[in-house]
């Protein structure tokens, strides 16, 4: 049970975790080189909410059904998963295909290099 509880916790730090880190890199970059270089990051960084958010949820239910913590709609348990959907709704939903509609707007996918910065 050990083993499941450490699992549950480190995916689900790895799991939310860099999806707090994407407000920062997409923020405002005074060019479009460190744009597509932030856009990159973001891409190899989207796996962690896909991969490790699944694992934490599913070793969650899991801990859950094996544990004896009582009814399912306790706040915590409850608030938790809402609060893990909604990130998950977020990243999958709305980041992953902006991100994907400003790569193929601003040039060939992963390359950034023949964008010219215009004022």
């Amino acid at each position: 049970m050990k083993w499941l509880i450490l699992l549950h916790v480190v995916s689900a730090i790895l799991g939310i975790g860099p999806t707090l880190a994407f407000p920062m890199l997409l923020r405002a970059e005074p060019s479009v080189r460190e744009m597509g270089r932030a856009l990159e990051q973001v891409t190899r960084l989207e796996m962690f909410p896909k991969v490790f958010g699944t694992l934490a949820v599913v070793s969650g239910a899991v801990l859950f059904w094996l544990g004896s913590y009582g009814p399912f709609l306790q706040a915590w348990i409850a608030g938790s998963l809402l609060l893990f959907i909604a990130v998950e709704v977020l990243v999958v939903g709305f980041l992953n295909p902006a991100a994907g509609c400003i790569k193929r707007c601003c040039g060939r996918e992963g390359s950034f290099r023949n964008i010219r910065h215009v004022r």
